[in-house]
């Protein structure tokens, strides 16, 4: 076993890893996708895989671009550049269902999420980019279409629970696009609210915990979100729909993690190197291709190479220091359910595996009652 606090790298000679993720039910079980439309399933107590699943048959369209768990821990869903969504039986390791030409063929990671509630329903952006696609993984066709609800390419998705302003009681999508537009809409795809943010928008993570369940204590449930500006802060003010931020950090993230508990925040970040201006017909083929993010100085691509670590605060996020570095960008990053083991998966052809800590079941604080 790893001594907390150290790192291993696990070198992939072929399948370069682009999407990374933990079994919600397993402590120790992880998947990653890679270039060679492979899924690997891995243990991170042993550092070893446990098994793979070929996917996509060797053409250039195989490469996979995200993957996720479903909720209850029994399948994993890709996507891949070939446009297709695939489940996947985390038990006997084959495919069980394909859905074609509904996923975003960008390479790098896309964005793809589960319901955390509802261990059948997904989405993932739409195969322009600009809109989300519903699936429900017991039905043999996509759910629904919410089309070209953004002006350029999405590059984050998150579910929000009811408890957040935004849904009335009702569970909503939350959608990031290059152009820094942040856009709230119904399972149903009737939208809620919008607004914007300083391109290019990377990433977002909503702390864990239901909406204000912790203002008692001071703190404040915040939306993090990857921005021109760096990584920015956000939280609803006094006003409704009146939202307020906080830049964290000049620099910005290309993928980022709370942990379960929401204590500790673990992000992908680097400088970002500033391209030449392409254009405009150009400007989608170069965003689908290479992942790049635009801005009003050009366009640019991420080079987040450190994981680094903010402590939370009431009123701010404290940076922590780095926990390692890898010797090329960072494309995805993940944490084990009890808070155990990190993740990344990088362009080096490497899977970083890091021991944070002892299990964490939550709340341990001693008190008397008298």
């Amino acid at each position: 076993m790893q001594e907390v606090g150290s790192t291993k790298f696990l070198l992939q000679k072929s399948n370069t890893p682009s999407c990374i993720a933990f079994s919600p039910k397993d402590r120790f079980t992880f998947a990653f996708g890679g270039t060679d439309g492979e899924i690997a399933i891995l243990s991170a107590l042993r550092g070893e895989s446990v098994r793979t699943v070929q996917l996509n048959s060797l053409s250039l369209a195989r490469a996979l671009n995200s993957l996720t768990f479903s909720p209850d821990g029994t399948k994993v869903l890709t996507t891949a550049v070939s446009r297709k969504v695939s489940v996947i039986d985390v038990e006997r390791g084959d495919p069980v269902l394909t859905y074609d030409s509904c996923a975003s063929p960008g390479e790098g990671r896309q964005p793809l999420v589960m319901h955390p509630d509802i261990a059948y329903l997904a989405a993932c952006a739409t195969v322009n980019a600009r809109g989300i696609t519903l699936i429900d993984i017991r039905m043999p066709l996509p759910l629904d279409f919410i089309f070209d609800i953004h002006e350029d390419c999405i590059n984050d998705i998150c579910f929000m629970d009811g408890s957040w302003p935004w849904g009335s009681g009702n569970m909503v999508l939350v959608s990031g696009s290059s152009l820094g537009q942040m856009k709230v809409h119904g399972l149903d795809g009737r939208p809620v609210y919008s607004f914007t943010v300083p391109s290019p928008l990377t990433c977002m993570a909503p702390s864990p915990e239901a909406y204000n369940k912790t203002i008692s204590q001071g703190y404040p449930s915040v939306m993090m979100a990857s921005t021109g500006e760096g990584l920015v802060c956000w939280c609803v003010g006094e006003q409704p729909w009146k939202w307020e931020s906080q830049t964290v950090s000049p620099n910005r993230v290309t993928r980022m993690r709370y942990s379960h508990s929401g204590g500790i925040l673990y992000t992908a970040q680097g400088k970002m190197n500033s391209l030449v201006h392409y254009p405009v017909y150009s400007r989608f083929h170069f965003l689908i291709n290479f992942n790049l993010f635009p801005s009003n100085n050009g366009l640019f691509f991420p080079t987040g190479k450190m994981v680094t670590r903010y402590r939370r605060y009431p009123d701010r996020h404290q940076h922590d220091g780095s926990i390692f570095t890898h010797a090329a960008p960072v494309l995805d990053l993940d944490i084990s359910p009890y808070n155990e083991y990190l993740v990344s998966a990088a362009h080096d052809n490497t899977i970083g595996l890091h021991r944070l800590g002892s299990p964490s079941h939550g709340w341990t604080q001693y008190c008397e009652f008298t």
